[in-house]
């Protein structure tokens, strides 16, 4: 989707700005948690004062989210990668737009929350497996409410949560 599509799709539907805000607190959140592991090394073993290696990791992260923005592009068309795999969660294809830009947040807004109470309890997380977590409790809150009568799980992506299981 280019980003033109996007603000089209977005000014029809103002939830998609919503969605994208939860999207960069996932985002956030995923930095903020990771980046640490990455420079613990650099600073307990006194290669790099925790300055610099704050800094290399803040430049390195932002240089690794520009380029694989560009990359995403060209390796869109492989199977299995893993933006797929997210994608076929849950399956919202059965939903007005609008209910499934909503449910979208609130699985994103659920990772967030998870992740920060990991974070002050000081519990280690995972931010794929929230995000799973959060868009499949979404999905299932989705069809409960709008489709209470029917199988809840029919919106549950089988084949994409099997690759999610085979990673424990």
């Amino acid at each position: 989707m280019s980003l033109s599509d996007f603000f089209t799709l977005a000014n029809a539907h103002p939830w998609a700005y919503v969605a994208l805000l939860f999207n960069f607190g996932v985002v956030f959140i995923n930095g903020w948690t990771d980046a640490p592991n990455c420079i613990a090394t650099c600073v307990t073993t006194r290669c790099l004062t925790p300055k610099k290696a704050i800094i290399m990791a803040a430049v390195g992260n932002l240089i690794g989210t520009i380029l694989i923005g560009f990359l995403a592009q060209f390796l869109s068309s492989t199977t299995g990668d893993v933006s797929q795999t997210i994608a076929g969660i849950v399956d919202l294809s059965g939903f007005d737009i609008n209910q499934a830009l909503i449910a979208i947040s609130f699985g994103l807004l659920a990772n967030i929350l998870f992740s920060l109470g990991c974070t002050y309890y000081g519990f280690p997380s995972s931010q794929s497996n929230a995000l799973v977590g959060g868009l499949s409790g979404a999905g299932l809150a989705l069809m409960a409410i709008w489709h209470p009568s029917e199988n809840w799980f029919s919106v549950i992506g089988l084949g994409a949560w099997s690759k999610v299981l085979i990673g424990f």
